[in-house]
């Protein structure tokens, strides 16, 4: 018989076995990634249309304006292939054990595509402040009401210098513009 090493495992969309306590850089596969994500909705579900994880790191990636912060943009939500998109409110009340899971799987991404902690610790600053302006303009545009309580601070792109239009890709759409970008980005 064969020893399991962790009873905390998934099966992935290529048939990998994804040790979730104890995750391997072998374990990670970007077709893997880009499959999960485009398939998982952003604000868990709550929209009228399909608008996935995949698309929103895409139009991340797009607002960046160099290749390693377009790089970082794109993959700052991958370890959600594995963990789900957790809403940010469900999240803070599951710290500081969510992160015990979550952070080794997203350092174990940024090892696989080369980028030092870091590049990544002292980029996270503007690829925040680039994901928090996309959520405020996915929540204007694609949530089906308002909430006076919503309010993230921070300027949407619907009304800056970009005037970006969300338009929902659909999933098979989502996973190739991932994969697009994922390997227009040179590797060293």
């Amino acid at each position: 018989m064969v020893e399991k090493s962790s009873s905390a495992w998934m099966i992935t969309h290529s048939g990998i076995r994804f040790e979730l306590e104890r995750p391997t850089k072998e374990m990670i596969n970007f077709e893997d990634i880009a499959h999960h994500l485009s398939r998982i909705c952003r604000f868990t579900g709550a929209l009228d249309c399909h608008y996935s994880v995949a698309q929103h790191a895409c139009l991340v990636h797009d607002m960046l304006d160099t290749p390693l912060y377009r790089n970082l943009g794109l993959h700052h939500d991958d370890h959600e292939a594995y963990t789900g998109d957790i809403n940010s409110p469900l999240k803070s009340l599951l710290q500081p054990n969510f992160q015990l899971v979550e952070g080794p799987i997203q350092r174990l991404i940024w090892e696989k595509l080369g980028i030092s902690r870091v590049v990544v610790r002292e980029s996270s600053p503007i690829i925040h402040a680039v994901d928090l302006r996309m959520c405020q303009t996915e929540y204007e545009q694609l949530f089906p009401s308002e909430h006076p309580d919503w309010d993230l601070g921070v300027e949407s792109y619907s009304y800056s210098k970009s005037k970006l239009i969300i338009t929902p890709w659909s999933a098979e759409r989502a996973k190739y513009e991932y994969l697009e970008r994922l390997y227009a980005f040179p590797r060293t």
